[in-house]
């Protein structure tokens, strides 16, 4: 069993450090990646569905690019004004351990907040019921500054999709595939909402034509 989990660990790591590499083999080729898959798609397609592919290629890029950048640095933020909170106001136990878990959470939309919010008021509730409360009153304050301040100011409207769009996506991305699919449900429902969108567009305007 010793000899089983060694070598698992040992898998992992190589499979993440051979993953960096590559990743940064990727980014240091990807001009020349880029052309040749042009080249390749100019190659197997017509011209306009040759555009097509490549546009929706570059929509994808800008809408998960800016997305998950986005919202890393909003809940970074969001987690450093709540280690504050806690460390320097609050004064509670395992600040940082608390902070951490509300910026893992914070990159969760819509339920993530309230996720992140259990830790801090549960842990706190052992040994202070008053604490536990402020926890919850800052925490308030905290992500609805984040939601009418600090979030539409670093994402703006990134994905473009209705509160709807976004909780039905985190549903099934958690239901399918797990914490992965919380996290990546949302640009992938973006990228999907501008393909039928464009779709649709399409239609209408042969139609138009005829």
């Amino acid at each position: 069993d010793l000899f089983i989990y060694i070598f698992s660990i040992t898998s992992l790591l190589f499979d993440i450090i051979m993953g960096i590499i590559l990743s940064i083999y990727m980014l240091y080729d990807k001009e020349k990646i880029g052309l040749g898959c042009k080249k390749i798609l100019y190659a197997c397609f017509p011209i306009n569905k040759a555009n097509n592919i490549i546009e929706f290629f570059k929509v994808s890029h800008n809408i998960f690019y800016h997305y998950i950048i986005g919202k890393l640095i909003d809940s970074l933020i969001i987690g450093c004004l709540a280690f504050i909170g806690f460390q320097f106001i609050l004064k509670i136990n395992n600040a940082l351990f608390l902070s951490f878990i509300i910026f893992l959470t914070n990159i969760i939309p819509y339920f993530g907040p309230f996720i992140g919010a259990v830790f801090p008021i549960v842990m706190t509730l052992v040994y202070s019921p008053i604490k536990s409360l402020w926890i919850a009153l800052f925490l308030l304050i905290l992500q609805q500054l984040d939601g009418n301040l600090i979030g539409p100011k670093i994402m703006g409207d990134q994905v473009g999709l209705s509160p709807l769009w976004i909780i039905s996506a985190v549903l099934i991305g958690g239901s399918l595939f797990g914490i992965i699919g919380v996290f990546l449900s949302v640009p992938i429902a973006a990228i999907i909402k501008f393909s039928i969108d464009k779709y649709v567009q399409n239609k209408i305007h042969i139609r138009i034509q005829r």
